[in-house]
């Protein structure tokens, strides 16, 4: 630490499911922890540090900014996998830099602007059914912001008529059951037709969405112009982007009032907090995407402390819950909040052994193929 280089030692990574978890050690032993979220194949990130493995060993930065900038910048190729294993590897080393302190990562992002952060907490279910069982049960749980998913299984077997009247009648069913204090964002994840956005818009507009997001396909930033402008609800959008530079563009686009990145996708802790910069002189918000394991949840929450335009921090309650059950009260998750760590860096380590011997043999994320009842492939827009 005497003339402030960051040396690298060693790397180890191991895949949990649909996360990446990457333990970064420098030369004086301090080891900070990362995660990617690289879902539909979690073991080509491990493939992409393996192949950095030596080049990040060399380097003898001054700062974490210069890391990522040399491999932002020199590689040929920037993909979602690479930028899944360099936003873990920044994580890590933003971690390590804080524990070397003894300082919560919040401190040296500038401070604390809250001890605890509200959870975004994702409903979804095969029918209508079982959406409003879930959403009834977040609730009284203590949960009070949803994002919720209004399309059921098979909604694609069906005509566009039909998806769109089911997922506006959910919408409506959720509302009246969670009442006016509840905040609500509506997950579209791009399962309507681009010419029934406007409809489904105009007529969920009465439940007060916080968000409708993902209307359209995300690689179409330009193109989503001419739709977005049709839309008159406020839209949130980015869980597969990545840069400050891709955010600016996203933040231009019309209704778009909350940003959505994700730490473990968009360029680790040094992109995110670009990327609050950029939502906050839009006055949009920032409500990080969170899909995967205990150290995203734990970096976010970190993150939102230290920004006053983070409103919530998303979570897949009944997911986590399943994948690591004894993490929520190590994360200190209570009555739909999770309190931000004192600890130094993210909070408490997180070890390879923490998380069980068939933890690597949890199975990765597939996403269906949507098919019609004949089980024939359906064109979508």
């Amino acid at each position: 630490m005497s003339n402030y280089t960051i040396r690298i030692d060693h790397i180890k990574t191991l895949v949990i499911g649909t996360s990446v978890l990457v333990w970064v050690t420098l030369d004086d032993g301090t080891t900070g922890i990362g995660e990617g979220n690289f879902i539909d194949s979690p073991q080509a990130v491990v493939t992409i540090i393996d192949d950095l493995r030596s080049e990040l060993c060399s380097l003898k930065p001054r700062s974490i900014e210069e890391v990522s900038g040399h491999f932002l910048f020199r590689r040929f190729f920037r993909d979602s996998v690479t930028m899944a294993a360099l936003s873990a590897i920044d994580q890590a080393l933003w971690d390590a830099r804080a524990r070397q302190l003894s300082v919560p990562l919040w401190y040296l992002l500038g401070g604390s602007a809250r001890r605890s952060l509200p959870i975004l907490a994702w409903v979804s279910g095969d029918t209508q059914d079982d959406i409003l069982s879930r959403a009834e049960s977040l609730l009284s749980d203590g949960y009070r912001a949803l994002k919720l998913y209004p399309f059921v299984k098979d909604s694609w077997s069906g005509s566009a008529a039909s998806r769109l009247n089911n997922a506006v009648e959910i919408c409506m069913a959720v509302r009246d059951l969670a009442g006016s204090a509840v905040d609500i964002g509506v997950e579209v994840h791009r399962d309507l037709e681009p010419a029934f956005l406007a409809p489904f818009c105009q007529r969920i507009a009465s439940i007060s969405p916080l968000f409708v997001e993902d209307p359209t396909m995300p690689f179409l930033i330009a193109s989503q112009r001419s739709i977005l402008e049709r839309i008159n609800l406020p839209i949130a959008i980015g869980e597969r982007h990545f840069t400050s530079w891709e955010f600016r563009e996203l933040s231009d686009l019309p209704s778009v009032f909350t940003l959505r990145p994700d730490i473990g996708l968009c360029g680790g802790v040094s992109q995110f907090r670009k990327i609050c910069a950029i939502a906050e002189s839009r006055q949009q918000a920032v409500i990080a995407h969170n899909c995967t394991g205990p150290v995203a949840l734990a970096m976010h929450a970190q993150m939102g402390s230290s920004v006053p335009n983070t409103p919530y921090v998303e979570m897949i309650v009944e997911d986590f819950a399943k994948r690591f059950p004894e993490f929520g009260t190590r994360l200190k998750i209570t009555n739909g909040e999770i309190t931000v760590s004192d600890e130094p860096g993210c909070g408490p380590m997180l070890l390879p052994q923490d998380f069980g011997e068939d933890a690597s043999l949890q199975p990765a994320f597939k996403q269906p193929a949507y098919r019609d009842a004949k089980g024939d492939l359906i064109a979508r827009a």
